[in-house]
Formats: C-alpha cells, structure tokens, sequence
C-alpha cells in the first residue's frame, strides 16, 4: 500500500485509529505510548502506598491483567454507541497485561516476590490470546517470558565480547523512545532524497542509537538517581515473599 506524507504524520503524532479516519498507519503502535502513560502514571501514584509492595502489589498486577478482560467481555457489549470500545482500545488498556507481566518478571528475578508470581506468565498469554485472537504472537510473548525468566536464573556474564550487547540493553529504552518518532523521520526523508533501504535502515539505527544513549545518559538516569533518592527505605523483601 502506497504512503503519503499524512499518513507518516499520523504515526509520527501516535494518533489512534479513531481520529485517522482513512489515514493508514505506518506503524499501528500507537497504544504504547498511553499505556506506558498510563501505567507509569499509576506507579507514581502507589509509590508511597501500601499497594507498592507485598501483596497488595500483586493484587495490583493481577488486577492489570484479569480487568480489561472483565471490561472486555461484560461492560464493552453493554455498550451500544461504541464509545467505550474506542475508548478502551486507543488508550491501550487491552494490552496492560504486557507492562503487569513484565513487572512480575522483575519482581522475580530481583528476589521481591516468589515463585508463585510465575503464573503471571500464562495468565498474560491468554489474556493477550483474548484480546487480540492472535495464537502465534500470544504463544510468542509465553517464550518470551520464558527466555526472560530462564535468563534471569542464570549467572551474568561478564566476558568483554558481550559489552557492546551490554551497553546497548542499557539504553534500549532510550532507543525505543526516539526510534519511533525520529527514526521514521529519518527514514522517509532519505526515502524521498532517493537512498536505498539499506541506507535508510543504517541511518535510521544510527540515529536511534546515538540519540537514545543521549536520552539515557542526560534524561533517564539522572530521573532515576533522583527517584531513588526520594523512594523511604523499605523493610526487607524476603518477608513478602
């Protein structure tokens, strides 16, 4: 399918599908950005709550998955304008299954929770299953869980051949924030100077890489350092477990 300028600023804007109209979006990721808002909003907001540990963050968790479910199958029908089907969708909320999956991971792995949290795992794949009708991505994201945590068990590894990969998981957040947007941009304006696609795609990533270690390095672990700073002293996680 042939695109145009409009429809590049539409996924430049991460514009969801109800204000598109016949646009087609060059990336249909637009829910990442307001689940992450979303999600990182509420983080914020149980920060100095109870719900910030202990089981009242696995209720959280659990909630994160099992309600757009619930929503899904008993409240969305319910709705005969469809408003609040859309509204469900382009906020992202059918996919906070992902981001709960992923803290239960790390909670996990980082000996804040016991094994038990593991059932995460199949639960975020039918939920993804649910969502989407999709069997081969939902069986992915459960091996994909899977390499994590068996990842996570083993030792680290520290051999100089792997820093390169080191360095860039440290800032693949960073990368991901700025691929999205800037790396598109980069792209098709190479695309209509006439570089090829191998061009572009090595523009693209040098791009991304660059401009995402300057994220990390100036945004991202000074925001850090300072969260930390202010989180209160928390008692010793062994007894949540």
């Amino acid at each position: 399918m042939q695109r145009d300028s409009e429809d590049l600023t539409a996924t430049l804007l991460i514009l969801p599908p109800s204000l598109l109209d016949e646009l087609d979006l060059v990336d249909p990721s637009y829910w990442t950005v307001p689940l992450q808002v979303m999600a990182f909003a509420a983080a914020a907001m149980l920060w100095r709550t109870r719900c910030s540990s202990g089981w009242w963050l696995r209720v959280v968790l659990w909630a994160a998955v099992v309600s757009p479910v619930v929503i899904s199958a008993v409240v969305l029908p319910l709705d005969g304008s469809g408003t609040l089907a859309t509204l469900h969708g382009d906020l992202g909320v059918h996919r906070t299954h992902l981001f709960a999956v992923g803290a239960a991971l790390w909670l996990w792995a980082t000996g804040r929770s016991g094994h038990t949290i593991l059932l995460m795992i199949p639960a975020a794949v039918a939920a993804h299953h649910f969502h989407t009708g999709d069997l081969p991505s939902s069986l992915a994201l459960g091996v994909a869980c899977g390499l994590i945590a068996a990842a996570a068990t083993g030792p680290d590894w520290s051999h100089p051949a792997l820093r390169p990969l080191i360095w860039l998981a440290g800032t693949s957040y960073g990368i991901y924030l700025v691929n999205h947007n800037i790396g598109y941009t980069v792209m098709y304006q190479l695309h209509h100077a006439g570089a090829s696609p191998v061009v572009q795609s090595a523009a693209m990533i040098t791009a991304s890489i660059t401009l995402g270690w300057l994220h990390t390095r100036t945004v991202e672990q000074p925001a850090a350092r300072w969260v930390a700073s202010t989180r209160p002293r928390q008692p010793d996680t062994a007894a949540a477990r």
